[in-house]
């Protein structure tokens, strides 16, 4: 499920009361969720980050307006979808608004702060108490969502030292696009049989696919099959193991034949087109779920890996140090920061 949670003020919708206190009202509206039995949504909202103290419950709607906000102070509100049954999606990105404030002003990024070797830091400001976005990109096309928080604060991008370059800038967060994704997948009712076959029913969101996998472990986990929420599964290979783990993962990356190529904590990628130019150059593109931010890394011996760029899928991505090593693995790997 995905949405964007957008605030738009009402003009002409503030009111005083009796002591003079200044009140408020808010319009939020959001693209409706992508998954087909979605019979609502819940907004929540509070003074406090993550601490929502208020909500307000509407049918399959795309707005509705909150009153009685106190004017000057910040709101930070969140959505989540649900069903007819009233199962709920995860929370969707937090975003914060100033009651009788109509927008927030521009982002500014400045003032380089002294960090770590390998890191880089600087300064955001704009609106006191608006939320804005850190995005970072490799080549002015693509954007990355690195970092947010409520201004004015410092960033520090631990990671700069990985990329040859890297531009930055700042956005006002309820101009980004938030996700409300599918219910993490739940496994329940497990029995074993007189066979030695171990089953149990996947639950999550109705009708979106998720993945089961094993591990021994805990550590290392492979995909045992995958299917539409909800669905039992059976293990017809669990008496061959000492003991064995399972969990149930969303799996976005499900192809027409029901296999997959997921890996089994992340939203799917996937490397297709590969070419080799004539100046040594490999290239290939990178697919997964399109704005999802992927992380390209290499490696000589598939045990030590190293990241060569990330960026939002789909994009193409070009190793232009391919001819200097004798081989070289590579893999796309979700990258959520």
């Amino acid at each position: 499920m995905r949405g964007t949670l957008i605030i738009v003020t009402l003009a002409g919708l503030s009111l005083f009361t009796a002591n003079a206190i200044q009140t408020a009202s808010v319009k939020i509206t959001w693209t409706p969720s992508l998954s087909t039995n979605v019979a609502g949504y819940d907004i929540y909202y509070g003074t406090a980050s993550s601490n929502y103290t208020h909500s307000v419950s509407v049918s399959n709607v795309t707005d509705v307006t909150v009153a009685g906000l106190t004017n000057g102070t910040t709101y930070y509100f969140a959505a989540k979808s649900y069903t007819g049954t009233g199962v709920l999606s995860l929370f969707s990105q937090q975003i914060a608004f100033v009651a009788g404030l109509t927008s927030a002003i521009p982002a500014t990024i400045s003032s380089p702060i002294a960090s770590q070797s390998g890191q880089f830091g600087f300064l955001i400001s704009g609106s006191a108490g608006y939320q804005y976005a850190v995005e970072a990109s490799t080549n002015l096309v693509n954007w990355v969502v690195i970092g947010i928080n409520t201004a004015p604060f410092a960033f520090v991008d631990t990671n700069a030292s990985q990329f040859p370059h890297r531009f930055y800038r700042a956005v006002y967060a309820a101009n980004l696009q938030s996700l409300l994704p599918p219910m993490a997948g739940q496994i329940s009712s497990g029995s074993q049989n007189a066979s030695g076959y171990f089953s149990f029913t996947v639950s999550g969101t109705t009708g979106s696919p998720y993945a089961v996998v094993a591990s021994t472990n805990l550590v290392n986990w492979i995909i045992l099959a995958t299917n539409n929420a909800p669905f039992v599964f059976v293990d017809t290979n669990a008496s061959h193991f000492n003991r064995r783990f399972y969990r149930a993962v969303f799996d976005p990356g499900t192809n027409a034949t029901g296999s997959s190529t997921a890996s089994p904590q992340s939203p799917a990628p996937a490397i297709t087109a590969s070419s080799l130019n004539t100046t040594g150059h490999f290239g290939f593109t990178v697919s997964g779920i399109t704005g999802y931010p992927y992380v390209v890394e290499a490696s000589t011996n598939l045990v030590n890996w190293t990241i060569l760029e990330t960026n939002a899928a789909p994009f193409d991505f070009v190793d232009t140090n391919a001819v200097n090593l004798s081989r070289r693995f590579y893999r796309a790997v979700y990258f959520p920061n």
